[in-house]
């Protein structure tokens, strides 16, 4: 009989262990799907300001080239061709920040996976 008592409870462990494993398993899959409906969130953020960020560059380029054809060139002319270089500048560099942040968040959705 001993050994039907622990047959017995070696299966009521592995029923034990089998439902730990589908709990994780459930916690791992709405992990990813947080994870997942984050990454869309940021694909449509990235999106969204990669568009803002090409309309700000195309507007600076115009600007640019507007100023570049005035004569003469007056020291405020100068200055606002500057501010409108290190604009574009900016935009560039929050571009890279926000395409390295989506990449991260990737990677992430990934290693959770």
């Amino acid at each position: 009989m001993t050994s039907e008592a622990d047959g017995a409870h070696s299966v009521a462990d592995l029923h034990g262990e089998l439902e730990q494993a589908r709990v994780a398993i459930e916690d791992m899959e709405a992990r990813v799907a947080e994870l997942a409906s984050a990454n869309a969130k940021l694909e449509a953020e990235l999106r969204t300001q990669s568009g803002l960020r090409a309309q700000a560059e195309t507007r600076i380029l115009e600007l640019l080239a507007a100023a570049s054809k005035q004569t003469p060139v007056t020291h405020e002319d100068g200055g606002l061709r500057q501010e409108l270089s290190v604009a574009l500048e900016e935009l560039q560099v929050m571009q890279e920040e926000l395409q390295t942040a989506h990449d991260a968040l990737a990677a992430a959705q990934r290693l959770s996976i």
